[in-house]
């Protein structure tokens, strides 16, 4: 059995898709976010917060009922728990590849449709361990491929679009390639959204992370029109340290 509940939720068996109602498909992203088993009196408080606890308990009945009805055994009973059959569910296998090394490949969000309470810390919750594997994994890329660096930075920022160390590693990324005007670009735009001026913590973590000869740009490499252009647009913004060391590399 396969249970999707990234882009959407959806139970397939070897022979068919189950079909499933709103109810059904919530209890079971339920089920799969709390690792398989919930409590019975949980479940029905999550899903009908507003309901009188003994309707609450009835609507679950019907919900279990009806999930059953379609012939699969998706979900099971072990006293006062519910507990999910098994199966190969892609949010479980997405956390495992998440602590290791993983493809920087699109992350869809976890269960779209539902829209109760309970769903919102877990789904920030998400977002922040796909950012911060990004932004590990980022890291690691920027010094042997920049172009895989960026990647991760780009998922993290599909993620989270207003993390000030994910757009901080994009545009390290970005020079490190040596693609100074989108370098340039992003600095500008996202300044411009945030309102941080000319002068924000992003430039000044851009400058020495650029100096770094390891992990920055290799100034030396860069033609002298493409050195001036880099003085003129990062300096400004940069320490007295790391400004003279960029002017010296521009002479």
């Amino acid at each position: 059995m396969r249970i999707r509940v990234l882009g959407g939720c959806e139970v397939e068996t070897a022979e068919r898709k189950v079909a499933l109602r709103f109810r059904q498909a919530e209890l079971i992203g339920l089920l799969v976010v709390r690792h398989g088993r919930v409590a019975r009196a949980t479940a029905a408080a999550l899903l009908w917060p507003d309901a009188e606890p003994s309707v609450a308990r009835h609507n679950l009945r019907q919900t279990l009922l009806a999930l059953r009805s379609g012939g699969a055994v998706v979900v099971g009973s072990e006293g006062e728990s519910l507990v999910l059959a098994d199966a190969q569910v892609d949010l479980w296998d997405l956390e495992a590849s998440l602590a290791g090394e993983f493809a920087p490949e699109p992350v869809e969000e976890l269960l779209p449709d539902v829209q109760s309470e309970w769903i919102v810390p877990v789904r920030a919750a998400l977002v922040r361990t796909v950012v911060e594997a990004c932004r590990r994994e980022g890291e690691a890329w920027l010094s042997r491929d920049p172009r895989r660096a960026l990647a991760y930075a780009d998922l993290a920022l599909a993620q989270d679009p207003w993390l000030e160390s994910s757009h901080a590693l994009k545009i390290r990324a970005l020079m490190a390639t040596g693609d100074l005007k989108r370098a340039e670009h992003d600095i500008a735009c996202f300044e411009s959204e945030l309102n941080l001026g000319s002068r924000s913590r992003l430039r000044e973590l851009i400058h020495t992370e650029a100096s770094d000869p390891v992990l920055g740009l290799p100034l030396t490499k860069l033609s002298p029109n493409e050195r001036v252009r880099f003085f003129v647009a990062f300096a400004p913004a940069a320490s007295p340290g790391i400004a003279a060391q960029i002017e010296e590399a521009v002479a």
